[in-house]
C-alpha cells in the first residue's frame, strides 16, 4: 500500500487564525469591549465597516470614534472665526431674513460694502417694510458666502449714508442707474453680537 504523507492541518483546524489575518484585540479586551448600538451598526454598514466578528467590531468602534472626533473639530471650527467683514465684504450680495406675521420667513438679497472694517447695506422700500414688521427686529438672519449667521443686529446709521452711497457706486457700476430712482429708507451697519437679546428679553 503506497505511503501517504500526512496532510498538514489548516490554520483553522489547528485553532489559529488564517494566514495573513489581522490580529484583533486581546480576548479580555474583546469580552469587555462595548457593543455597537443599532444606530452604530447601521452607520457601520453604510460606511462599509464590517461588524460580524470581534476584529471588525473593534475596528468599527475605532473608526466611529475617529469620525465623531472629526465632526466635533469641524463643528467647533464652524462656530468660531466665521464673521470676517474683510473677507465677506468681497461678496456681491447677502440675504437677510425677515419673519413678518402676514408673510412668514423671507430672504431678501441686497448689496453690501465694507467701510472702516464694518459691513453696510441699504434697504429700499420693500426690504425696509419687511425689516420693520419682522418679529425679531432689529435682529435678522444673514446668509452670505455659503454661511448663515442666525442673529445679526442691523443698526441704522444715517450719518454714513453719503459714505455708503459712494462706496456702492465704486463697487457696483449699475448703481448709477438705480440710486437716482431708488429711495433707501435705511442705511444699516451689520453687528454680530456674542449674546444679543431681543427687546422683549431686555424688559
Amino acid at each position: 500500500m503506497p505511503y501517504a504523507a500526512p496532510q498538514a492541518k489548516s490554520s483553522r483546524e489547528r485553532g489559529g487564525r488564517p494566514a495573513g489575518a489581522l490580529a484583533g484585540p486581546p480576548a479580555a479586551a474583546r469580552e469587555n469591549a462595548p457593543q455597537p448600538t443599532p444606530h452604530q451598526a447601521r452607520r457601520a454598514r453604510h460606511l462599509g465597516i464590517g461588524a460580524d466578528n470581534d476584529v471588525n467590531g473593534w475596528a468599527m468602534n475605532k473608526k466611529l470614534s475617529f469620525l465623531a472626533a472629526a465632526v466635533l473639530v469641524l463643528t467647533t471650527s464652524a462656530a468660531h472665526a466665521q464673521w470676517n467683514p474683510q473677507a465677506l465684504g468681497e461678496q456681491d450680495t447677502l440675504e437677510f431674513r425677515s419673519d413678518c406675521p402676514d408673510e412668514g420667513e423671507h430672504w431678501s438679497p441686497v448689496w453690501l460694502v465694507l467701510l472702516d472694517g464694518d459691513l453696510y447695506i441699504r434697504l429700499g422700500k420693500r426690504a425696509a417694510e419687511r425689516f420693520d414688521c419682522s418679529r425679531d427686529n432689529p435682529y435678522v438672519g444673514i446668509r452670505i458666502a455659503g454661511q448663515e449667521f442666525p442673529r445679526v443686529h442691523l443698526v441704522d446709521t444715517p450719518e454714513m449714508v453719503a459714505a455708503t452711497d459712494e462706496a456702492m457706486a465704486d463697487k457696483y457700476w449699475t448703481d448709477i442707474f438705480i440710486s437716482p430712482f431708488a429711495k433707501h429708507l435705511y442705511n444699516m451697519r451689520l453687528v454680530v453680537e456674542a449674546e444679543a437679546t431681543t427687546p422683549e428679553e431686555q424688559e
